[in-house]
């Protein structure tokens, strides 16, 4: 059986250049035809991340 794509989201966000992160939830758009479903198990933050953050 497939995983169903939940309502929301809960995820951490910077919603601006500098800010801190906070927590963030977010509401999926649904699938389109040539979309894929990835389920994540684990994530972490890199550099890259932190440079978006920072708007390097």
């Amino acid at each position: 059986m497939p995983n169903q794509i939940p309502e929301q989201i809960a995820s951490m966000a910077a919603l601006e250049p500098k800010a801190k992160v906070q927590h963030y939830k977010y509401t999926p758009k649904p699938l389109a035809k040539l979309d894929a479903d990835v389920l994540v198990t684990y994530t972490g933050v890199c550099a890259k991340d932190v440079h978006m953050i920072d708007n390097d």
